[in-house]
């Protein structure tokens, strides 16, 4: 019975950690992480976050039959 109910806990904390995970957010980790490095250049950065943005978005519009690509 134990490890019935391992396998069950185990199997839905896998279900919910595997729905969490984004590469989109991994992404914004890593450019916001550049900005924590750099000099403050708030311009500089806000182009660049939406950039980066956009480009995501884009990826995401191509694989979607109902969306439109912003560029």
């Amino acid at each position: 019975m134990k490890k019935i109910l391992f396998f069950i806990f185990y199997f839905f904390c896998f279900i919910t950690n595997a729905q969490n995970y984004s590469i989109a957010r991994e992404w914004n980790e890593q450019v916001l992480e550049a900005i924590r490095n750099d000099f403050a250049r708030p311009t500089v950065h806000a182009r660049n976050l939406f950039h980066t943005s956009i480009a995501m978005y884009d990826i995401w519009a191509v694989f979607d039959e109902n969306a439109d690509t912003f560029f």
